[in-house]
């Protein structure tokens, strides 16, 4: 789209998948990336120029409205996302706490959490003692916050007990190997191969 001059806000496009920065070879059709309007150049240098993404927005955060850029282009229909706002404030930024668990100081709804991550049931939010409903209309995790809810927000990966059943079973099997292997070396069933010296 930027090379074929179709868009003047790459910068929008690319923070759907959280992309902050862009790198640039000094070469021709370099210009076209100069030309977007949500992309400030961060760094110039001999080889290559830093372009900063003015449209990214954080990995997780609380808003005050979904943001544009979370919608999934795939499902939502251009009424929609012209309907959605490009700029939503966000009210409080989640930090990453393990691999599988996201969490926030206070905030008060009405509003949205959003997570940048790939959108998958798994994923459920929380604000204050208040589990918040998921809204479909997003590429990642999307939440709506009601505008009773107030309370630190937790946002986490729960497995399904299929997968954990799934790890618990080869965790079994491994350790049957591993002891069938034990046992056999003690019992001298593995004996080593005699060599014959021809004369």
């Amino acid at each position: 789209a930027v090379a074929g001059g179709a868009t003047d806000g790459a910068g929008r496009l690319l923070a759907t998948f959280n992309v902050r920065y862009v790198v640039l070879e000094r070469a021709p059709g370099v210009g076209r990336w100069l030309e977007q309007r949500d992309l400030g150049v961060a760094r110039i240098e001999r080889d290559y120029l830093l372009l900063e993404n003015q449209s990214a927005f954080p990995r997780g955060a609380v808003y005050d409205r979904l943001p544009g850029a979370a919608l999934d282009p795939g499902t939502a229909s251009a009424a929609e996302l012209a309907s959605f706002p490009a700029r939503s404030t966000a009210l409080v930024t989640v930090s990453r706490q393990a691999a599988s668990a996201y969490a926030a100081g206070y905030a008060r709804g009405p509003g949205a959490v959003f997570l940048g991550e790939a959108r998958h049931p798994g994923w459920q939010a929380r604000m204050g003692s208040a589990g918040l409903e998921r809204t479909q209309e997003s590429w990642g995790n999307a939440f709506t916050v009601p505008a009773s809810a107030e309370g630190a927000v937790t946002i986490i990966y729960e497995r399904p007990l299929g997968d954990l059943a799934w790890l618990f079973a080869a965790l079994i099997a491994w350790l049957a190997v591993l002891g069938a292997a034990m046992s056999r070396r003690r019992s001298g069933l593995v004996t080593r191969p005699t060599v014959r010296a021809s004369a």
